[in-house]
């Protein structure tokens, strides 16, 4: 049959299923129970099934679980509205899951009130959205942390913070936070009584380590970050001693002041460390190498007013036996 334009129905209906294969959009058309009625090519082709074994599976197949009543209830809303647009989540045939954004619309065909979705990957958006909010809670923390530094809060409770942001942005289930003694070149690491000292169960722990060892006294031994999520293959580990935790992944950075090494935030066991939390990690250092550069400088100074009052007191104090030896002459 030939229609009004002078082309065969046939070859209409094939151009048609060309530009909507052609489109970077999934294209559905379903029953109002989801069952497929027509599926364009992108999205088989991209959630990875064939158009057979697509077209076999229903709507509710497709969607993460955590959305079907939203599901449900959006196509409520698409009886009285016509059109919404919502998000939801596909399982690809893979197991992954994809975000999408679907733009459905009730059209009418046959006399049934069928519904046409256009439905677009969002993962990049997603992901976008993930890494903007991570961004502003990562700077609210560090504007937090930053304000502290410009009061006298002691330096264990500025290590305390840096541990619980440390693990907060790394999502790491271990760690502790520790600086240099400037005099013995020991790490003094007043986070080590939290949860390390309770699940770990070498003997006689200390919180003052003067020797470095393992992959974080590499990290302090060269005054270098060290990520690894195969620390067991990794060059740099030397082993745990008995009733260690058992260290899975792993994550250092050196507090630096200039070249000077003056602390360390190590961290382990999150289920996968990666370049961006390096760098959350290593923004963290520098802000507590700032807090110990001035912990201590401004125990320099008193020990430097301490020596000074000493001198003072024993002046006045010599001054005064002279002046009553004077006096007794006199």
């Amino acid at each position: 049959m030939v229609n009004e334009s002078g082309y065969s129905d046939n070859l209409t209906s094939d151009l048609k299923d060309l530009l909507l294969d052609l489109t970077s959009d999934f294209i559905f058309l379903h029953d109002q129970e989801g069952n497929f009625i027509y599926i364009n090519q992108t999205a088989y082709k991209t959630l990875g099934y064939n158009k057979d074994e697509l077209m076999a599976m229903n709507l509710f197949d497709l969607n993460v679980p955590e959305f079907t009543e939203r599901i449900k209830s959006c196509i409520n809303d698409l009886m009285e509205k016509r059109e919404i647009i919502f998000e939801s989540a596909y399982f690809r045939k893979d197991g992954s899951v994809m975000p999408v954004e679907i733009n459905s619309q009730i059209i009418e065909y046959e006399y049934k009130n069928l519904v046409l979705c256009s439905v677009r990957d969002i993962s990049l958006r997603k992901k976008a959205e993930k890494a903007l909010s991570r961004e502003l809670g990562v700077n609210s923390d560090l504007t937090k942390l930053s304000r502290k530094l410009l009061e006298s809060v002691p330096i264990e409770a500025i290590s305390d913070m840096v541990l619980e942001y440390s693990q907060k942005f790394t999502q790491s289930k271990f760690g502790f936070v520790g600086f240099i003694d400037p005099e013995t070149g020991y790490l003094i690491s007043p986070t080590m009584t939290h949860n390390i000292w309770t699940e770990c169960h070498v003997k006689d722990k200390s919180v003052i380590f003067e020797k470095f060892g393992g992959m974080w006294g590499w990290v302090l031994n060269n005054k270098k970050s060290l990520l690894t999520n195969h620390p067991k293959d990794d060059s740099r580990a030397t082993g745990t001693p008995s009733g260690h935790i058992a260290i899975e992944t792993f994550l250092a950075v050196p507090a630096l002041d200039d070249e000077n090494l003056v602390g360390i935030i190590s961290l382990a066991n999150s289920d996968k460390y990666d370049k961006q939390d390096l760098e959350v990690i290593e923004r963290l250092s520098d802000l507590y190498a700032i807090a110990i550069t001035r912990k201590h400088s401004d125990e320099s100074i008193k020990k430097s007013e301490e020596k000074y009052r000493r001198i003072v007191e024993k002046f006045l104090k010599v001054s005064n036996e002279i002046i009553i030896e004077i006096s007794k002459k006199e």
